[in-house]
């Protein structure tokens, strides 16, 4: 049967439905703290001052220069200038435009730009056109503008992109030699033509490299969830921000918004729930800094400026959910760089989106996004310094680096192989990933024998990594190399790449050699549980599936005895967006505990004959506990809620009566709208709503569970999650933009919340949201009022999968309510869910 679950091959304690529970996007750091001090090479201690409502340091003049009409030019998403220093600008859904500026650097005039297609996320002008990429077209296009008379009479489809949207094709770049251009996509764009990968394809959002006609596609790193924008410093390397999760906070694979040095080959990661991998594993790269709470947007670097030199290492990163602009300060390390974060602009509601750097030297920033109002700013100095452009040779590291990756697009050699090898080996993180994938690249014959003489553990570890990467069929020999190392005597560095290394070399059909694992197993498992957390993760999911006696044991004891470390946020961030930042203030009062929660479920696993009545009890224990103390509202609660079910679900009748009844939440009798209702268009609904003054906050929030809102969306912190959060909407949309998305809720679909159709093969459809996936199937939910109720699809039975244009939000949820009603909901909706906000009456 289709809906039946996978057969498990051996019973446990746990169903892979809890983590269908979770959103298919991703969360295991709370983020990092971002400075308002130190910063820059030298740490200079950076003043911020505020003026008008806008905090930057101090010597900065920021100037708005135009309040964006919406009803010409929609709400921005993309900035850049031409090569006349006029700037262009894209909309999410209207067209594009031209903003001509003045001797003073300030708006002459503002026009549409015709010829040129609209919904434009990315834009550059290059080898005499330019360049779109357009959600109208459905890609990348082309215009060249003939006459040189502003309008574009060529506009040509180069390459057709699917994942229109936020998830889709976003930002367009010139590379760093000036002859081909960058793009970067997002998790829901899958590249439609010839695509060549330095190292092995991955799921997730790209980066890739074209020539000018956009004829094929190299990809240059992979493996992320949602990347806007890329970017590259004064040396030409290139950088990005990939997106979090939020709504997974606190779970094992939350990954939090990130900075990345976008090296070649590099695989980030990303994946579909808790298939996403750690920074720690070998085959992967770390970012080089943590953002913590933000929604990564358009990025700039700081060399093209005229600011300090503080500045002149630093990309800009533009937030949007908290209105700020941080300042990343890059300081080159080895073969790569470490990095210092700090905030450079902020203040409440400018949904910062993206900026770019006039010729001047004075960089240019607009709001919007999501139907928010735009406006131009300008940032500039009072004491602007040109910047030293005189070229500056990088490290020796960086260039072994940049060698070994040269060797991930050329034919296999001598040369390649000989350079690989030696410097497998080496100190530096990032020599060393580029020298494996330029391994991979060698066919096997030609160092065989280098693997069989190989005697340095850090050589062996990654070797045998690249061959198990390769081929099934070279997998028993990757664990015979690892079967002669002593596991104990390797530092932590290599015991995580030797765990990664196992966890791939082990799937092998129909099991991997039992004479190996009589080698390996007992090292792992006299090395568990180990001194970090890094380590106990890696061996805990291993020992989970080779299970030696004693394993759960030892999970039991190191579940109940290890001390959970609280992430350290800034609350300054939070206030910005104080409702929307309540999720992660919440975490940071009530810490989640993602190693526990990782154990919980590897001790889980863990086959049910092995288990004694007293070993239960003591997970159901503490799975009670932990649900007690996680935040309510949040995707953790509701994964551990669906665990301890389970768990106690398998308890024996005397085990559960001696653990006593689970607490329940007392269900609330279903309210309804008062009336008598009306067909509300929208242009009823705004007239109705103009004045929201004395409102009645109670009837407000009444209004809210009675129109269903509770049912499907998290608001103030209560809610299902089967919607976007609502928390902080009135920072991020206007009045219009929220009733026009209650009215028509199809015109804009999140992609994270599309109805997916499914089609299996025996002609079965199923519609609904998939909640999660893994490489054999996909979970789906169907009822948008019954989220719990999930569905798994096995990939073999599975004929196509479409995504419908039509939201699972239905049309007509206004239309029950009287016109107080509107008017209350509308105004509790505005005010965040806050009695004391200044549309209610104070005895309210």
């Amino acid at each position: 049967m289709e809906r039946i679950s996978v057969t498990a091959k051996r019973a446990c304690l746990n169903f892979a439905l809890v983590f269908a529970f979770t959103s298919c996007s991703d969360k295991a750091d709370q983020g990092t703290k971002k400075s308002d001090g130190e910063a820059g090479e030298k740490g200079e201690r950076v003043e911020l001052v505020t003026i008008e409502g806008i905090r930057r340091p101090k010597g900065f003049i920021v100037e708005k220069l135009h309040d964006i009409p919406m009803t010409t030019f929609g709400s921005l998403i993309s900035l850049t200038f031409n090569s006349k220093g006029d700037l262009l600008a894209g909309s999410e859904k209207g067209p594009l435009s031209r903003i001509r500026l003045n001797d003073e650097g300030k708006v002459e005039e503002m026009e549409v730009v015709r010829g040129a297609p609209g919904q434009v996320h990315g834009i550059l002008e290059a080898f005499d056109s330019l360049y779109l990429v357009s959600n109208e077209k459905e890609g990348l296009v082309r215009c060249r503008d003939v006459n040189d008379d502003g309008v574009y009479d060529q506009t040509e489809l180069l390459l057709p992109l699917q994942g229109e949207g936020e998830h889709g094709p976003h930002a367009i770049i010139l590379s760093a030699d000036g002859e081909n251009l960058v793009l970067i996509a997002g998790n829901h764009c899958p590249t439609t033509l010839e695509t060549t990968f330095s190292s092995l394809p991955s799921p997730g959002g790209w980066i890739g490299l074209l020539p000018p006609d956009a004829s094929k596609i190299e990809i240059i790193a992979s493996g992320l969830r949602n990347a806007y924008d890329v970017v590259l410093n004064s040396q030409g390397d290139l950088f990005t921000c990939d997106s979090d999760a939020e709504q997974d906070a606190g779970l094992p694979w939350y990954r939090p918004p990130r900075f990345i040095h976008a090296v070649n080959g590099a695989d980030f990661g990303w994946r579909e729930g808790p298939e996403k991998w750690p920074k720690h594993y070998a085959d992967s790269l770390p970012p080089i800094a943590e953002l913590g709470p933000s929604s990564p947007a358009g990025l700039v670097s700081g060399h093209l400026t005229h600011f300090p030199k503080t500045y002149r290492n630093a990309i800009f990163v533009l937030d949007w959910t908290f209105g700020t602009i941080l300042s990343v300060h890059l300081k080159p390390e080895g073969a790569g760089y470490s990095a210092k974060t700090q905030i450079f602009l902020s203040a409440l509601n400018m949904p910062v989106t993206d900026a770019a750097i006039h010729s001047d030297g004075s960089l240019y920033f607009i709001t919007g996004g999501r139907g928010a109002a735009s406006k131009l700013y300008r940032i500039r100095h009072e004491t602007p310094t040109e910047p030293n452009k005189e070229f500056r040779p990088g490290s020796r590291l960086r260039e072994q680096r940049l060698r070994l990756e040269s060797f991930h697009r050329s034919n296999p050699s001598d040369r390649a192989l000989r350079e690989a090898w030696e410097s497998l080996g080496h100190a530096d993180r990032w020599v060393r990933h580029a020298a494996r994938i330029a391994l991979e690249r060698q066919p096997v014959d030609g160092w065989r024998t280098l693997f069989e003489k190989e005697t340095n553990n850090r050589s062996s570890i990654l070797a045998s990594l690249a061959l198990a990467r390769k081929a099934p069929v070279h997998r028993r020999a990757a664990l015979a190399k690892l079967s002669n190392l002593d596991f104990e005597s390797l530092n932590e560095e290599n015991q995580l790449a030797y765990l990664r290394t196992f966890a791939i070399a082990s799937k092998i059909k129909p099991a991997p050699p039992s004479e190996l694992l009589a080698i390996i197993t007992p090292q792992l498992d006299d090395a568990y549980p180990a001194s970090s957390d890094a380590l106990n993760m890696e061996l805990s999911r291993i020992l989970s599936r080779l299970e030696p006696k004693g394993f759960i044991n030892k999970t039991l004891n190191l579940l109940q005895t290890r001390r959970s470390s609280r992430a350290e946020v800034d609350f300054s961030i939070l206030d910005h967006n104080p409702v929307y930042g309540n999720r992660f203030r919440r975490f940071a009062e009530s810490p989640a505990d993602p190693l526990g929660l990782h154990l919980a479920f590897m001790a889980s696993h863990a086959d049910a004959i092995n288990w004694r009545p007293a070993q239960m009890k003591r997970l159901a224990s503490w799975l009670r506990q932990s649900l007690k103390d996680a935040p309510k509202g949040t995707n953790y609660h509701d994964v551990i809620n669906r665990l301890s079910e389970n768990v106690e679900n398998a308890l024996t009748p005397d085990v559960r009566a001696k653990l006593g009844p689970r607490t329940k939440s007392p269900s609330s009798p279903r309210i309804l709208p008062q009336g008598p209702g009306r067909n509300w268009t929208l242009t009823a609904a705004l007239k109705a709503t103009e004045t929201l003054s004395n409102r009645n906050f109670a009837n407000g929030r009444r209004t809210y569970k009675a129109a269903s809102c509770a049912d499907c969306h998290i608001f103030a912190g209560k809610g299902k999650a089967f919607g976007p959060v609502l928390d902080g909407l009135s920072q991020r949309y206007s009045r219009g933009t929220i009733l026009e998305a209650i009215i028509h809720p199809s015109r804009t679909v999140p992609e994270t919340y599309a109805t997916s159709i499914i089609t299996t093969k025996s002609g079965n459809v199923f519609s609904g949201r998939i909640v999660s996936r893994d490489k054999d199937g996909l979970f789906i939910a169907e009822n948008p009022f019954a989220p719990n109720e999930i569905t798994r699809l096995e990939q073999s039975v599975i004929e196509k999968e479409d995504v419908s244009r039509l939201s699972p939000m239905p049309n007509a949820l206004l239309n029950s309510l009287n016109p107080d009603e509107l008017k209350d909901l509308t105004a509790y909706l505005l005010a965040d869910g806050k009695a004391d906000d200044s549309r209610f009456i104070r005895s309210n």
